[in-house]
């Protein structure tokens, strides 16, 4: 569509026909007229400045033309007073023609002024947004440690894995987010590394305790067997005294090897005083390596035994011996050969 003339109060062409019998109308008319024809189906692009103005300007004219009409009408009553009903009535029609175009150039600059209101709101929102989700990434980061102050190594090492990387969706908060992120980071692996010493510790905690059920567990295992050995030995033989001279302790001891199986010796009643010298070099020897003395192995300790009472024969003695501390017959034999016969 082409654009209509721009029409001023001094162009308006005098010899346009009016319709009003009101003479100070007729030249209001005839404006009114001119203005009708510029702009009763002119549009504007009120997205175009330069157009947006020119319907602005546009409205002006309707606004001061409306004005001149009302100062007209009014001078009009005021000579003629019978004619006010007419002149109400012409400019009640004029005035309703006027404001016929006049608000539709209105409602289109308010709809326009509308449009880029809510577009400005709308983006004050999507930034207040965004905003938003920054500085609840940067919080959740700065939380991190916190939450995972008691957590296992490989939870921790997890989260050093994905901590969120800073980039520039961060825009004007990548300086906070990384300070943030790189503080987070070293929190996290001083906690992965105390996480690693603690869980080691445990490990090794649990692996002792292990090892020290297992001990027990084979130390209660041997006295079982010692206990089902003693059950199922032969009833002690009767013991006899045997005359011996007790050799001194510093001269060498000849014995012959124990021969197995053989015929038993006769059996010998030892002491059950507690032993001296040699002796209890023995008894201290034994304690340090199995936690026993010689006499539990025969049978009972030597402080719970009556004088007299026999012990099995020499045989069983070293056998018991040499089973129980895994050492050779000469050995075990020397050892009992250390402790003095009852005459």
């Amino acid at each position: 569509m082409s654009a209509a003339p721009e029409v001023a109060d001094e162009l308006v062409d005098e010899k346009i026909p009016t319709t009003t019998a009101i003479a100070k109308f007729v030249p209001i008319e005839q404006l009114l007229i001119t203005l009708e024809t510029a702009f009763r189906d002119k549009t504007w692009d009120m997205t175009d400045p330069e157009q947006k103005l020119a319907a602005k300007e546009a409205e002006r004219k309707f606004v001061k033309l409306r004005g001149r009409l009302e100062k007209s009408r009014t001078e009009e009553k005021k000579d003629v007073l019978e004619r006010g009903r007419k002149i109400d009535g012409d400019a009640g029609g004029f005035e309703k023609r006027i404001r016929t175009i006049e608000n539709r150039i209105a409602s289109e600059i308010k709809a326009e002024d509308d449009r880029l209101e809510a577009i400005r709101l709308a983006e004050i929102e999507r930034n207040q947004q965004r905003v938003a989700l920054i500085r609840a990434n940067i919080e959740k980061i700065r939380l991190t440690p916190g939450r995972l102050m008691h957590a296992k190594a490989t939870t921790l090492f997890d989260a050093i894995r994905d901590l969120p990387i800073v980039d520039p969706t961060y825009q004007e908060f990548m300086a906070e987010a990384t300070e943030v992120r790189e503080e987070a980071m070293r929190s996290l692996t001083r906690l992965m590394e105390a996480a690693m010493a603690r869980e080691k510790a445990e490990t090794e905690a649990a692996e002792q305790k292990k090892r020290a059920d297992a001990a027990e567990a084979e130390l209660a295992q041997l006295r079982a067997e010692k206990a089902a050995r003693e059950a199922a030995a032969p009833a002690p033989e009767a013991v006899r005294a045997e005359p011996a001279a007790i050799e001194p302790e510093n001269k060498a001891v000849d014995f012959v090897p124990l021969q197995r199986p053989g015929p038993r010796p006769t059996p010998r009643t030892l002491v059950t005083s507690t032993p001296s010298g040699t002796d209890s070099f023995v008894a201290r020897h034994l304690a340090h390596q199995r936690g026993a003395d010689v006499f539990a192995i025969a049978g009972a300790p030597s402080s719970r035994l009556e004088p007299g009472v026999p012990y099995p024969g020499d045989v069983a003695m070293v056998a018991a011996i040499t089973d129980r501390f895994k050492i050779h017959d000469e050995l075990a034999i020397r050892w009992l050969q250390q402790y003095p016969r009852n005459s």
